[in-house]
């Protein structure tokens, strides 16, 4: 049962070991006085409520007469769900549970400005340094028409 693959394809290797851990914490004792707890009632009270919201609420969006409602849906419905990016984030989120999208928007903006302020400096020592490959090539490309234009203006 454990190793069995699902709809998506084979097990993961994080979903076969939590499957054995959870097959094996279910029969301790601490697990059964957790599933007693009020606690524990009340969030799964919580989660059965938030179900019925959840389905109400998504009843309600697609029988809506609202015609901006409407107009939202059609339009949603035309854009597709997934991206080249999102696939890319939903990798990385994958092999990095901690990845956060924010930091790495913060720190792409950081570069991004070191690199421009390089480019407009002329600095191709700290540009060689920030970038590689295709964008290396393309920013002392730059710099270069940039100086030749410079000393035949001369």
């Amino acid at each position: 049962m454990i190793d069995e693959a699902t709809e998506d394809g084979p097990l993961s290797f994080y979903d076969k070991v939590y499957s054995k851990i959870s097959a094996h914490a279910r029969h301790t004792s601490l697990y059964k006085k957790m599933k007693q707890s009020n606690s524990y009632k009340e969030y799964m009270q919580f989660k059965e409520d938030y179900q019925i919201a959840k389905e109400n609420i998504r009843d309600e969006l697609a029988f809506s007469q609202n015609p901006l409602i409407r107009i939202t849906k059609d339009l949603l419905d035309k854009i597709p769900t997934k991206s080249e990016t999102s696939s890319a984030f939903e990798i990385l989120r994958r092999t990095d549970p901690d990845f956060d999208i924010f930091q790495l928007e913060s720190e792409v903006e950081y570069l991004v400005k070191q690199i421009m302020g390089a480019c407009f400096r002329d600095d191709s020592e700290l540009i060689s340094k920030l970038s590689s490959d295709t964008a290396l090539g393309m920013l002392t490309s730059i710099i270069k028409t940039r100086k030749e234009r410079v000393i035949f203006s001369k």
